[in-house]
């Protein structure tokens, strides 16, 4: 993270003051510039430099030294070290940064002082000209890990000078660590020379696929310390490093390196995304924060966000139900307004906004909004005329345009949501199952005579000839899908109807998990959610006379705002399924815009950020064997004349083979919404309804320029 030229000097990348420059990042798609000011040496010059921020220096060197060879790491001295700086200006979010095998060590931090590190000040009139040592502060966060993030705002170390916009300017060294590894974000960081697994193999170089072939190359992997060499790494997650082997009968193994001791690495992404300000929902943006009563209706109309009660107590998000138990779900009152969020609503129509508390001493308090004038009315009763039908429900966008939103299983057709007929797709296994659409879904059915599982249809001939010979069916299913956060506490029950063996599998593979099976009920229990254990579970009720199973999914689903991961440079994957229509509507309830790269260079940023969307967000592993992503490219308005979301033209930089096509055989219209490959780049026309992963466009830039 060297910022400062030889002579101390610092710059800002995108920044054309005080010199106007044309390296920007689409000029040099490849060279890692950005919004930053980061050294770079995007002509290849053979040294680092950067354009510094002083009226009469254009551009200096910058003072980094060259990398050492992991395998000298060793032999490191305190000597050896070499003091870097990372500067952080008011109001941002800033990173200190080491290579992957080196810790931190924290020489020297000092808040304070203004006009002279290359940080705009909203309030040039005052300067600050004292310093606050903060060492002992910024120590205890970085010291030890890899890179750690810091929020800079007013209040997060002994103020020098209040009210007055400051910086952090950090001393630094980076000192190899490579006796031991640490984990962040879920991933074994470790930067050391071990070459051989646990067992004594040989580890496979990750240059090679022979005798395993793999994915994980240095190409794809660099950030993950995968390079030309066989030492163990964790490119994937699994918590400790580990490699392929040169035993052509153990594909891979884990390399026994232990667990740095007195280490943790966390990242508050709440706090992290609060400070980019992306939480933002349609009401923000059409700026109406009042409520009226409709006529004949009890019930308050309101869209704002006031999430206080009259008291100034904090309300409790409408999914959550911790301090208060609650069964004001969004599912259980969709027209209300609820969601995953903790703006005041009225859902059973008391004619007052109210919510429940985050004090657990008041369970809920009434809110105090102002009513809404005639013409904020007007305004918010647009969507009352509106008919979407059972499977959708009207938007208003911010230039008071109204459209309906259909839910998963309708399509939006001829201004109304309509049911989709999955059956069309095949969706049933088996050559016996029948598909039978419903409103939303579809069921699968067997002939009679046969009984269903989930996978296929088996014959019930003599199920029940014998004791205990019976089909297996559930008293207590689990449901379908729990979000959660991280560190929520969560267990799920599962009975069957006869004394039965129950047991649980976990991932796409469905392998058991040890300790679960039992006779006629097993809970899965979580005293802690990890990112590990967020993923697909099945329970599975097995019948040992017959052989026959009954089986349940659960999506165990983290509640992850998109744009959150660190290191991503413009796109916010969204490992969730949801249909083109859905996945435009999710971006847009956070203020930002569903994502389409526009060319080779763009295509290139989207599948990088998808990849580390992949490996840090804990519902990326439930999409592994998924290759299409949704993005917002479509022909709607007219056959072949594909524009983004708001309608202006786009030219794809490449298609599928043979395509576009415009399929015809599950919907008359043609397939009009584009998914995007995520190994190749290419477009294919696709249908709508179909549910994928998508991405929103962060809105880092916007944000960095309004700081």
């Amino acid at each position: 993270a060297v910022v400062s030229t030889q002579s101390g000097h610092y710059g800002r990348g995108t920044s054309q003051y005080p010199n106007e420059h044309t390296r920007t990042e689409t000029n040099y798609p490849e060279a890692l510039l950005g919004y930053h000011n980061f050294c770079r040496d995007p002509d290849n010059s053979g040294y680092l430099w950067c354009y510094v921020n002083e009226v009469g220096v254009r551009w200096e060197e910058c003072n980094v030294t060259s990398c050492r060879d992991i395998e000298n790491a060793d032999n490191w001295d305190e000597e050896d070290r070499e003091l870097e700086y990372a500067t952080i200006c008011q109001d941002t979010i800033g990173r200190v940064r080491c290579p992957f095998d080196k810790r931190i060590v924290v020489v020297e931090a000092n808040y304070g002082a203004t006009g002279e590190q290359g940080c705009v000040a909203y309030n040039e009139s005052d300067y600050c000209e004292t310093f606050a040592n903060t060492t002992a502060s910024v120590s205890s966060k970085c010291d030890g890990k890899s890179f750690c993030d810091l929020m800079l705002s007013e209040g997060s170390y002994d103020d020098a000078c209040p009210g007055v916009d400051k910086y952090l300017h950090v001393t630094f060294y980076c000192k190899p660590d490579v006796q031991c590894f640490t984990t962040s974000m879920g991933y074994a960081r470790y930067g050391g020379s071990r070459s051989e697994t646990k067992t004594g193999r040989d580890c496979m170089r990750w240059n090679q696929q022979r005798p395993h072939g793999h994915y994980f190359t240095p190409d794809d992997f660099a950030v993950r310390g995968i390079g030309e060499h066989n030492y163990c790494r964790d490119p994937d997650g699994e918590g400790k490093p580990w490699c392929y082997t040169m035993d052509a009968e153990k594909r891979w193994e884990f390399c026994g390196v232990p667990e740095c001791e007195g280490y943790s690495e966390e990242i508050n992404i709440v706090q992290i995304s609060q400070a980019m300000s992306i939480i933002r929902l349609i009401g923000d943006a059409k700026n109406i924060n009042c409520q009226y009563v409709k006529e004949d209706e009890k019930k308050v109309s309101y869209i704002g966000q006031t999430n206080k009660t009259a008291s100034g107590r904090i309300c409790q998000r409408w999914t959550e139900t911790t301090p208060h138990f609650h069964t004001k779900m969004p599912e259980n009152y969709p027209d209300a307004g609820l969601g995953d969020h903790n703006f005041c609503r009225d859902p059973d129509g008391n004619g007052k906004l109210w919510c429940y508390t985050m004090d657990a001493e008041r369970r809920f308090e009434y809110c105090d909004v102002p009513e809404c004038t005639e013409s904020e009315i007007q305004q918010m009763s647009l969507c009352d005329d509106v008919d979407c039908g059972t499977g959708g429900n009207c938007f208003l966008s911010t230039n008071n345009e109204t459209a309906c939103l259909c839910k998963l299983g309708f399509i939006g057709i001829n201004n109304t949501c309509q049911d989709i007929n999955e059956c069309k797709r095949s969706v049933c296994p088996g050559d016996l199952a029948e598909c039978v659409n419903n409103d939303g879904g579809y069921e699968c059915q067997c002939p009679d005579g046969y009984y269903y599982d989930a996978e296929q249809c088996h014959e019930k001939s003599g199920v029940n000839d014998a004791p205990g010979c019976s089909v297996p069916e559930f008293i207590k299913s689990p449901y379908k899908r729990y979000d959660i956060n991280l560190k929520d506490n969560v267990t799920i029950d599962c009975e069957a109807d006869n004394d039965d063996w129950v047991y649980w599998t976990k991932g796409l593979d469905g392998e058991e998990i040890e300790g679960t099976r039992a006779k006629k009920s097993s809970s899965l229990s979580f005293e802690t959610i990890r990112k590990k254990d967020v993923d697909i579970y099945r329970c599975v009720i097995y019948n040992e006379c017959t052989g026959l199973t009954k089986v349940a999914e659960v999506d165990i689903h983290a509640k992850v705002k998109p744009c959150t991961e660190t290191g991503l440079q413009r796109y916010g994957m969204v490992w969730d399924s949801k249909d083109f229509d859905s996945a435009f509507g999710f971006c847009n309830s956070y203020g930002l815009k569903f994502a389409v790269p526009r060319s080779k260079s763009e295509s290139r940023t989207f599948i990088q950020d998808a990849w580390r969307s992949f490996h840090l967000n804990p519902n990326g592993k439930k999409f592994r064997d998924t290759n299409w992503i949704w993005i917002a490219a479509n022909d709607r308005l007219e056959e072949n004349e594909f524009t983004d979301i708001d309608g202006k033209p786009i030219v794809a930089p490449k298609w599928w083979p043979k395509n576009p096509d415009n399929w015809k055989e599950m919907d008359p219209r043609g397939q009009d919404e584009i998914a995007f490959h995520l190994f190749s780049g290419y477009w294919d026309d696709s249908y709508g309804f179909i549910p994928r992963p998508f991405a929103c466009e962060c809105n880092f830039n916007n944000e960095s320029e309004d700081a």
